[in-house]
């Protein structure tokens, strides 16, 4: 069924005065306004989008070379699921409408599109299901949704128009689409697949969840930055920031600290540039790099403006190519990866030690908490001597007392200036424990029933035999 319904819109399009740091070389940009935790994409080809949930609007934001466009929408009480965009169009899929065919309750989405560069919006009513933000796609003038099944993806033209249906044998958390190649990928717990006309192609294992990042590089949860071949991945090096981590030519970019760091694609440093706070998420924009920090500050960056003569090597990061692993080969995909601490090095390095956890300086995690660790523990078992320490939970928010869960995190700031996730063992909930809530979760997954994400994967290995198997469900059934 297609049904086709006009919502009220609020609609602003506004081009914002930079509000430019002249002296740092770079433009910066205060998104702070949009409050929240908001949602975010890069264009490959040229800009940021941003969209958050403020009252009962939708705030959508378009940020390119060097300014901001605006667009608000009122939802009238429908739920944002996930965000969208590609060659200036932003894309929104929005839940809670619900409609009664031949008798049958059905779930339907609303689909707002909005082109930044005519002032066009457009809503759809598409009858389909969402499995999460994770679970859209938006390029070549078609968006992807992928169904609860979680291996089914109905692809919909601009206004809605069923085009065909994609299925996969394996089990997808993950849908993204590289707007430079004009390629689509799904990502399967453990390994990421090409489509291939209306078939997916196995390209290879690496840690999920994965980002697209431009130059056809995918950096893997791990760290690690495959080239994306036809028919496989070529392993290019790794670096400690993981999915928050952008190529824009042959460079690959990530922050350490307040720091932007520039590598080759064998891991050796070409370029820095101090940005004046910590920086998170980088984003490809085109010809230039976007940082985000946590406050929503927004960075864009040319590479003509960072410092071209390196003067240490970037922190932690791994450089070159191992012997005899320069491609992963597309294969049979061999079931989940856990998240075991391997490619750590020795947990004394640096200003941050400890002989209690096992530090990987790599994927940027810290594992070996045990359940029930208080922060005032956590920092007790750590050598942080001259710096300082701050946690955030999995969901964004400050904490300085109770117990340290899987997918916190970690900010050092001082000589280290480093973030790092915590592992807290057999806790799949972040709460710090093991209850029955993460024995449910165990099962749910051997079962087939859920993927885990990096974080959560990476602490179901309880008896640290490498894998997650039945023997960690009775280990976590005991706790």
């Amino acid at each position: 069924m297609k049904a086709k319904r006009r919502l009220i819109c609020i609609i602003t399009v506004l081009t914002i005065a930079l509000c430019s740091v002249q002296a740092a070389a770079y433009t910066h940009l205060d998104l702070s306004e949009l409050g929240g935790s908001p949602f975010s994409c890069a264009d490959l080809s040229g800009g940021l989008y941003f969209g958050a949930e403020k009252d009962d609007l939708l705030e959508l934001r378009y940020v390119q070379n060097g300014s901001v466009k605006s667009f608000s929408f009122e939802r009238f009480g429908l739920k944002t699921e996930a965000v969208g965009g590609c060659n200036g169009i932003i894309a929104a899929v929005l839940s809670g409408t619900r409609v009664t065919v031949n008798g049958v309750l059905q779930s339907q989405l609303q689909i707002l599109t909005y082109n930044f560069s005519t002032a066009r919006s457009d809503v759809n009513t598409v009858s389909s299901t969402i499995t999460s933000k994770n679970g859209f796609a938006f390029g070549g003038d078609r968006y992807f949704i992928l169904q609860s099944d979680h291996k089914t993806v109905r692809v919909f033209s601009l206004d809605a128009k069923p085009l065909y249906t994609l299925y996969c044998d394996y089990y997808i958390y993950q849908i993204e689409f590289d707007s430079t190649a004009n390629r689509f990928y799904a990502i399967s717990d453990g390994g990421i697949l090409l489509l291939n006309g209306r078939q997916f192609s196995y390209l290879g294992r690496l840690s999920t969840p994965v980002s697209i990042s431009g130059s056809d590089v995918v950096f893997a949860s791990d760290g690690k930055a495959y080239r994306i071949r036809q028919n496989g991945l070529d392993y290019l090096c790794s670096v400690p920031t993981g999915t928050n981590a952008a190529a824009v030519g042959e460079v690959i970019y990530y922050c350490g600290g307040a720091t932007l760091y520039g590598v080759d694609f064998s891991g050796s440093q070409v370029s820095s540039l101090n940005i004046g706070y910590s920086g998170g998420a980088v984003y490809p924009c085109g010809s230039f790099i976007g940082v985000i920090g946590a406050g929503q500050d927004i960075i864009t960056v040319s590479p003509n403006e960072m410092k071209r003569t390196p003067t240490e090597p970037p922190p932690n990061s791994q450089g070159g190519k191992p012997q005899n692993t320069t491609s992963v080969n597309s294969g049979t995909h061999s079931g989940s990866q856990s998240g075991s601490a391997g490619g750590s090095t020795s947990s004394s390095y640096g200003k941050i030690s400890s002989s209690v956890y096992k530090i990987d300086r790599v994927s940027k995690m810290i594992f070996g908490i045990k359940p029930q660790t208080t922060i005032a523990r956590f920092k007790a078992n750590i050598n942080y001597a001259g710096s300082s320490v701050f946690f955030r939970n999995s969901n964004g928010s400050s904490k300085s007392s109770g117990y340290v869960g899987t997918g916190f995190s970690a900010y050092f700031s001082g000589a280290d200036n480093s973030t790092y996730t915590l592992i807290v063992s057999g806790d799949l909930t972040g709460e710090g424990n093991i209850n029955s809530l993460d024995v449910k979760k165990y099962m749910k997954y051997l079962c087939g029933e859920i993927s885990l994400g990096a974080p959560s994967l990476s602490a179901s290995d309880l008896n640290g035999d490498g894998v997650c198997d039945t023997l960690d469900l009775v280990a976590a059934a005991r706790y």
